[in-house]
């Protein structure tokens, strides 16, 4: 799915990150359960070696992931902190299409090749409400990654654990009937690559402290560096709840 589509999914996508804003609790603890899709996933380690499909590789099937937040909204601010763990993982058996050079080893094609791909997210979001329900901030986001792959005797990696500066928006819409429409997005863009997590949720609220949702995301993009190529889409579908303390 091309990157020009992402924000149109994205409007029909994924969790909210936005706590409750008439309410003098301070703090907001999220949780989701989610269904994970790799929708696309180019890799070439180094930049200029085999360039592969690691979703050719493992298939297309669900992994199970999920999603956690800690929000703190001091009593009578505008502002929010966000502390966000979301970790990733995604592994699978399969074969190349042909030969490939990874890391300086070479995985022959028609050979059974254990794929893993992981990319955990943890991240701290300082962001001021600017107009009734939606704010405006900045992430950093510590990205732990690591790209492997195993045939027999011959195996090889790539890691990389970095900081990431982002710009954060996000927004809270009242739909009536205790239904609420809840959207945020952590995004970047460089000569070098970009990084778009985008989502949209529609929650329930059970109670004045506590809301469920339903809700899809999208994360996508990556990086061309002469260290590593590597651009890939997840989609998302979640089901959280929200409670406020």
């Amino acid at each position: 799915m091309r990157v020009k589509s992402l924000l149109s999914i994205g409007l029909l996508a994924a969790v909210s990150a936005t706590s409750f804003a008439n309410s003098d609790k301070e703090w907001t603890l999220n949780f989701d359960a989610q269904s994970v899709w790799m929708s696309k996933n180019q890799i070439s380690v180094p930049n200029g070696a085999t360039r592969f499909s690691f979703r050719d590789l493992t298939g297309t099937g669900s992994k199970r992931a999920f999603r956690g937040e800690l929000i703190y909204r001091p009593g009578g601010k505008a502002t929010e902190w966000r502390l966000l763990v979301a970790p990733l993982r995604y592994s699978g058996n399969g074969t190349l299409a042909a030969p490939v050079s990874f890391q300086g080893q070479v995985f022959a094609s028609s050979t059974t090749t254990q794929g893993t791909y992981k990319f955990n997210s943890y991240r701290l979001t300082w962001r001021r409400e600017f107009s009734p329900g939606w704010s405006l901030g900045a992430t950093l986001k510590l990205r732990d990654a690591r790209i492997a792959l195993k045939q027999g005797a011959t195996s090889a990696s790539e890691s990389n654990v970095g900081l990431v500066p982002l710009l954060h928006l996000s927004g809270r819409r009242e739909l009536g009937g205790g239904f609420t429409a809840n959207l945020d997005i952590d995004a970047a863009w460089a000569k070098q690559g970009r990084a778009v997590d985008l989502g949209l949720a529609l929650g329930y609220k059970v109670n004045p402290d506590v809301e469920i949702r339903l809700a899809e995301r999208v994360l996508e993009g990556g990086a061309d560096v002469p260290k590593v190529y590597n651009f890939s889409q997840f989609n998302y579908l979640s089901f959280g709840t929200s409670v406020r303390f």
